[in-house]
């Protein structure tokens, strides 16, 4: 049995995690293009599922390939049936395993009569990736790289993929997969070119014998320092993607980990050109906090696990956003943005990557836009070329210009976050 014949058998916490975050971006993604289609001339969208599986789980549970059919072709459907949008979503999908490709086509089947496509491809990712390139060029495109690990993915992949302009990528960086095969020799060849470097550096070396350290998860210190390896071994992927990257480049990240099963944790990595796409995959992961409690404590009650296991999640990011203060964006502002001439445009992007906000909230006021709003207007200490800080459009915001002169120890005024609630 392979590795993938384990992982089909049932659908775990933490796939079913990730593919809770990947349907929320998606259905933001297709109802961007759906609406961007009615005054431009797109007129096809591709979704690349690069390891595709064999689409189902043995418990019957839907795989990504079939997760992302059923909501794209939902979308489209409905805008074709409401506004006659013409709008097409091509599906790929790339497996190497000849019976999981066999099973992908057989449930395929059932959309054979749907508005979109499908195109199923048997053969290695990276062996496909030219082909599949030549085909997407030409339309706005999403490639999700979802590896058993990190063989068959190289830093070189990823820079052709987000090098073609509207297309991005969702990759799967496995760490506890590094971890288990760190030690044999061979595989740091491929390791050194997943990563898009030449010499293995020592935080990668460090993390790897701190989390072979069975005592990691029940000590305090070794858990924060772990944390931070972590964090430091995602920055090195991110830079590697920049530092060889023609374009500038908009990077999300979240951590994909659960108690229930604590010892598989990996990231979610996200690389987009655009910051409609970077906005969109923001506000899927708030909303992917928020759904996460409910998904496992129904996932606890199905399978019966005791919840007192997993209660204590080190790696939750949950409590970040709700942590994270008015008084945290406008240091963080005066940090970067002082006494310097800087755009709406590239604060929106500054926060975006490196804070929990998101751009808007529909739950309270804690947002990059209703902070900048309390901050910006009639501040002594900041002069705004516009008072319009509702559009986060290049087109708006990469034209509105922000001189700010705070003085040192600037202290701003208490701010308080007011919460929607729903009575009925």
């Amino acid at each position: 049995m392979n590795v993938g014949d384990k992982h089909f058998e049932q659908k775990d916490i933490q796939t079913i995690l990730k593919h809770t975050l990947l349907t929320g971006y998606l259905t933001r993604w297709a109802n961007v293009f759906m609406n961007a289609s009615f005054g431009t001339k797109i007129e096809k969208c591709h979704f690349v599922d690069c390891f595709a599986g064999r689409g189902i789980f043995g418990d019957g549970e839907a795989g990504s390939p079939i997760i992302a059919t059923e909501n794209l072709f939902k979308v489209q459907e409905s805008f074709k049936q409401n506004y006659n949008n013409r709008l097409q979503f091509n599906i790929h999908t790339v497996e190497t395993e000849e019976q999981y490709n066999d099973k992908l086509k057989e449930l395929f089947h059932r959309f054979e009569n749907r508005s979109g496509k499908v195109f199923n491809r048997h053969g290695q990712f990276n062996i496909e990736l030219e082909k599949l390139i030549g085909f997407t060029k030409r339309d706005p495109a999403l490639y999700f790289i979802d590896p058993f690990g990190y063989k068959g993915v190289q830093m070189s992949d990823i820079q052709k993929i987000i090098a073609v302009n509207r297309h991005e990528v969702l990759i799967n960086v496995m760490s506890y997969s590094i971890v288990r095969n760190y030690n044999i020799k061979s595989s740091h060849a491929e390791l050194k070119r997943f990563f898009g470097v030449d010499v293995i550096p020592p935080d990668l070396s460090e993390y790897i014998k701190l989390s072979s350290d069975s005592k990691f998860l029940k000590n305090t210190k070794l858990r924060f320092n772990f944390e931070k390896l972590e964090d430091k071994i995602l920055d090195m992927y991110e830079l590697s993607l920049r530092r060889n990257s023609i374009v500038p480049l908009y990077i999300l990240k979240k951590r994909i980990h659960s108690n229930i099963n604590p010892n598989i944790y990996f990231h979610l990595l996200f690389v987009t050109r655009s910051r409609d796409g970077l906005k969109e995959m923001k506000d899927a992961m708030v909303e992917y906090d928020s759904l996460r409690p409910k998904i496992e404590m129904d996932y606890q009650l199905k399978h019966d696990i005791d919840k007192a296991f997993w209660a204590d999640d080190f790696f939750s990011e949950a409590n970040k956003l709700e942590q994270y203060s008015y008084n945290d964006f406008v240091g963080e502002f005066i940090n970067k943005f002082n006494n310097d001439v800087t755009t709406y445009g590239e604060v929106i992007d500054f926060f975006l990557q490196n804070s929990p906000l998101p751009f808007r909230s529909k739950i309270n006021k804690k947002s990059i836009y209703d902070f900048s709003m309390d901050l910006f207007k009639k501040n002594i200490y900041v002069n705004c070329s516009s008072q319009s800080f509702a559009n986060y459009k290049s087109a708006s915001a990469d034209n509105l210009e922000i001189k700010a002169s705070f003085p040192a120890g600037y202290k701003p005024r208490e701010y308080t976050t007011i919460e929607q609630i729903t009575l009925f």
